[in-house]
């Protein structure tokens, strides 16, 4: 199954800084529709159970509505960490989107 990821919560590291993320806001892809459907607040620990054997992207939605897929989300190459694909960070890091509204 495939699912959109369009908002993150990040804990606050003890410098204050963004720490890890805590839960993000995730959409199941329709595969009938290619639309997202059924958006649903995961927690740190479920979405890299579903990184196991899913595909993630980050989305994002225009003003109009309209979605726009975004880059693929993975695990670091030491599992620690969630990501997107082509980024060499050793921490969390999901781009900039907006915090968890679900």
């Amino acid at each position: 199954m495939e699912y959109w990821i369009s908002h993150v919560e990040h804990e606050t590291a003890a410098n204050g800084s963004k720490g890890a993320i805590k839960r993000v806001c995730a959409w199941k892809l329709d595969a009938a529709t290619a639309q997202p459907v059924d958006k649903t607040a995961y927690t740190r620990a479920r979405i890299v159970e579903l990184l196991k054997t899913n595909v993630l992207y980050t989305a994002t939605r225009g003003a109009q509505g309209n979605w726009k897929k975004g880059a693929k989300v993975v695990l670091t190459d030491d599992g620690k960490y969630i990501t997107t694909e082509r980024t060499a960070t050793t921490r969390d890091n999901l781009g900039e989107l907006p915090l968890c509204d679900c």
